[in-house]
């Protein structure tokens, strides 16, 4: 007899996964470099100095510009799981966003 196959969806919810960086910093001690402070790669990130992640930004365009969810909706459903990101900053990368990869696709 051939076995039976049982499907079921489990729902996971939103889960926040922090990634730890360490960018090595030296000071030179010979040659050009003497004195100076060196430093190893960063990550390419998507906004100098932020937390913000390709993965987080898209959640946050698909939330709003696909779900049409309000950036203050998004916010408190990010409060809800732990995640404390504000409208401001949610709206500041948005815009940062539209100028750095969509002016050109607005213009033509």
């Amino acid at each position: 007899m051939p076995d039976e196959i049982c499907w079921q969806l489990r729902f996971e919810p939103s889960k926040w996964i922090a990634e730890k960086h360490v960018i090595k910093v030296y000071v030179g001690t010979d040659g050009l470099h003497q004195d100076e402070f060196l430093r190893g790669d960063h990550p390419s990130t998507l906004y100098r100095g932020s937390i913000a992640t390709p993965s987080l930004v898209a959640a946050i365009v698909n939330s709003k510009y696909v779900n049409s969810n309000p950036l203050d909706r998004v916010s408190r459903e990010f409060q809800a799981n732990g995640l404390h990101l504000s409208k401001q900053t949610m709206s500041n990368w948005m815009v940062w966003l539209a100028e750095r990869y969509f002016q050109r696709y607005m213009t033509e």
